[in-house]
């Protein structure tokens, strides 16, 4: 990945312009896309604890999944729980498992990530990212249903497609730890349930 070109194109995009949240500070976006292609060193590792779904977040609750939450215990070379957050911070609340509209724009770049980043953990992130997207938040706001669903659609489908594209690229990637494997082999589930459904 060319990161001068990669800054170029993130730098180009208006984030201001999806300033329609409170929440959202637009100038979080561009730092956090870059830190997420240009991360090579090892952050917080987590501990998987999982929630039943009436203690866990509404979102949870009304799935009926039981989620795993994350509690910081030590480090790990494989991952930066720092920069996964970040990002998630940027693009909506993290707290509350949400995303604004601006992840129309952000997604792409994290997908790039995915594909062509320079190091694992940069790599291993991005993965980490979209899991998240894909299986616990959702749009922030449902005012407007219609549009809110199509937001959704929109990242549900952007996700399904980056998996089902590059399967192949996926699986030699979970080659290089435990850790990126745990990862891919997340995603592949994704596209196991896809198939399942589609019968």
């Amino acid at each position: 990945m060319d990161i001068s070109k990669f800054t170029s194109e993130v730098n180009s995009v208006d984030w201001e312009s999806f300033a329609v949240n409170p929440y959202y500070k637009n100038e979080d976006v561009p730092s956090s896309l870059i830190a997420l292609a240009t991360v090579n060193i090892e952050g917080s590792i987590v501990k998987q604890v999982v929630q039943d779904p009436k203690d866990s977040f509404w979102w949870m609750w009304k799935t009926k999944q039981k989620i795993s939450t994350v509690v910081v215990v030590g480090k790990t070379p494989d991952i930066n729980y720092d920069v996964v957050h970040g990002v998630l911070g940027a693009i909506g609340n993290d707290h509350g498992g949400t995303y604004f509209p601006v992840i129309t724009q952000a997604l792409p770049f994290v997908i790039d990530v995915a594909l062509a980043g320079n190091h694992v953990i940069a790599k291993n992130c991005a993965l980490e990212v979209l899991i998240q997207l894909y299986l616990i938040f959702c749009p922030d706001d449902w005012s407007d249903k219609k549009r809110a669903e199509e937001l959704e659609f929109f990242v549900k489908h952007k996700i399904e497609c980056f998996i089902l594209d590059n399967q192949k690229r996926l699986e030699a990637f979970g080659n290089n730890s435990e850790f990126s494997k745990k990862l891919v082999n997340d995603l592949m589930e994704i596209t196991d349930e896809l198939k399942e459904g589609a019968k």
